[in-house]
C-alpha cells in the first residue's frame, strides 16, 4: 500500500473527511481522491501540508507502513490539525473577526436606541392604503 492509502486510513481513525482537508488546505476538489483510484505517490508540497497539520500522524508510518500510526505524545491534547499555516485559513478568521466586531456595534447601536425610546423598526415594504 502506497502513502495515500495509509493516509486514507488516517482520516478514517480520525474521522476526518479527505474533502474537507482538501477544502482547508487549498487542494482541489477531489485530488486526495484521484491520487487514491489511481493509487498515486503524494507529491512533497501535499506531504508538507500533512507534517505542518497532522501532528500526531507519524510520517515515517505514512510513507512506509513501518511503525505505529500515531505518535506517542505525552500531550494528549495535541489538535489533530493546525490551520496556523494555511493562508485561506487565516483570511477567514479575519473575515470572522471583523463579522464579530460589527456585530458588537450593531448591538452597542440598538441598545442606545432603545435608551432613547427610539424605535428599532425592520425594514418593511410600505403599503399603499389608497
Amino acid at each position: 500500500m502506497k502513502a495515500i492509502g495509509r493516509l486514507y486510513q488516517y482520516f478514517e481513525y480520525k474521522s476526518i473527511k479527505p474533502t474537507r482537508f482538501e477544502k482547508d488546505f487549498g487542494l482541489s476538489n477531489g485530488y486526495l481522491g484521484i491520487q487514491l483510484k489511481r493509487d498515486a505517490d503524494i507529491g512533497s508540497s501535499i506531504l508538507e501540508l500533512i507534517i505542518n497539520n497532522c501532528r500526531d500522524l507519524d510520517i515515517k508510518w505514512l510513507l512506509t507502513g513501518d511503525g505505529s500510526m500515531l505518535i506517542d505524545s505525552e500531550q494528549k491534547n495535541m489538535p489533530i490539525l493546525d490551520y496556523s499555516g494555511c493562508p485561506i485559513c487565516a483570511e477567514k478568521e479575519k473575515v470572522i473577526i471583523n463579522q464579530a466586531e460589527r456585530i458588537e456595534e450593531l448591538k452597542e447601536t440598538i441598545a442606545l436606541l432603545r435608551l432613547q425610546n427610539s424605535p428599532v423598526t425592520e425594514d418593511k415594504p410600505k403599503r399603499n392604503t389608497a
